[in-house]
């Protein structure tokens, strides 16, 4: 937690990432449902294997039910609303769909991670439009690589947020566990509270590791 407080800042152009992913977790039926966007950006540095050196720059979007068994009167639910940082909606999933759909598309996203369990209808229905999706089930396997590199990034100071409160709050809430294998994941049956964003968050942190960097040479058109 400390080494995330300590990556809060401005964040910068995205227009001039390297590349920026998303990610979706859809929750429950009383969960928050969440898109993030990771935009990657080079540092000019190099590891010993000759890859790049990435930071990371992150956001968050968070959704709920108008009619969820949470009380949104409630502190801190309530201030969240009130700021913005979570839209209550009689249809979040809809409307979800409706403002990541524009948002895939305004910051030119790569691919988009679902989880093919909780999330095919979405991803049927956004591919329609277009949204590339990759499949992204929650297991180890999948989260273990996002979440150490994650955790590797804000020790180095390699990654940036804007200071979502709410973010911050499913940081607390949440419970890391390994498995016999020593892979990380999150437990969302032992954690706190919600958890979602930051679930959405690592999904797209994944995507946009593994995505294949912008070109950097000269086009010619003849």
């Amino acid at each position: 937690l400390e080494d995330f407080d300590s990556c809060r800042g401005t964040l910068s152009d995205w227009k001039q990432a390297d590349c920026v992913a998303a990610g979706i977790d859809l929750g429950g039926r009383d969960d928050l449902a969440a898109y993030a966007l990771v935009a990657r950006f080079t540092t000019g540095e190099y590891n010993s294997d000759d890859t790049p050196i990435y930071r990371y720059e992150a956001k968050t979007f968070s959704y709920i039910a108008r009619n969820s068994k949470r009380d949104l009167t409630a502190i801190p639910f309530c201030d969240w609303i009130a700021n913005g940082l979570i839209k209550v909606t009689d249809s979040p999933i809809t409307d979800l769909q409706h403002d990541f759909v524009n948002a895939y598309w305004e910051n030119f996203c790569v691919d988009t991670a679902i989880d093919p369990y909780q999330a095919q209808q979405f991803g049927e229905q956004v591919s329609q439009q277009g949204v590339v999706i990759a499949t992204m089930a929650q297991t180890t396997a999948h989260f273990n690589e996002p979440i150490s590199d994650f955790r590797q990034a804000m020790a180095d100071g390699r990654f940036k947020h804007d200071g979502n409160p709410l973010l911050r709050w499913c940081l607390t809430n949440a419970v890391a566990v390994r498995d016999r294998q020593d892979r990380w994941m999150l437990d969302k049956s032992n954690s706190s509270s919600k958890i979602d964003p930051l679930v959405a968050m690592l999904m797209a942190y994944r995507r946009a590791m593994v995505a294949p960097g912008r070109g950097d040479g000269n086009v010619f058109i003849t």
